[in-house]
């Protein structure tokens, strides 16, 4: 699932007792999307219901569609991938040995497989596979349609799939 503003890499809104509508608590990820960088972020005419999410005027959608190392961007490249892959939509899921600060897993249906590989510290990590593997989707956009040479940058995150020979 993909929840409003994830896609653009947006925070939840700071939310104070004046600018409190829910008492649930939930305002923070309610806020309003930001469509265009100068305020009032392409909501004119009206005040609204909730302050923007930090750096609006920076993450808005006008400044990142069309921008390859755009969060916007990765969201719809691992999307394309998922939608095009029957392993990453309905394959079976199997946890791999990793690196504590490393989550590795095997996604497989039929003879179409993918692995994901997720670095969480800022620390390189080696991480290799056996069998030659591509990267088709990194989340720094290092490497992508290049072989997978073993090693995860930090923080970052690769979809690989299998080289095609």
């Amino acid at each position: 699932f993909i929840y409003q503003g994830e896609e653009l890499g947006l925070e939840d809104a700071v939310i104070t007792a004046e600018t409190r509508t829910d008492p649930g608590g939930r305002d923070g990820c309610r806020a309003p999307i930001p469509w265009q960088a100068e305020p009032p972020h392409g909501w004119d005419g009206a005040t609204p219901w909730l302050p923007f999410p930090p750096e609006a005027d920076e993450l808005a959608a006008e400044r990142q569609t069309g921008e390859a190392n755009s969060m916007f961007a990765l969201y719809q490249r691992l999307l394309a991938a998922r939608k095009a892959s029957p392993a990453l939509h309905h394959g079976d899921f199997e946890e791999l040995a990793s690196h504590p600060e490393v989550l590795a897993y095997r996604r497989q249906h039929g003879d179409d497989r993918r692995l994901v590989c997720i670095n969480f510290s800022d620390q390189p990590h080696a991480h290799p596979h056996a069998g030659e593997w591509q990267v088709e989707i990194a989340s720094d956009g290092v490497g992508e349609g290049a072989p997978y040479n073993g090693t995860l940058n930090p923080g970052q995150a690769v979809v690989l799939r299998p080289t095609e020979n």
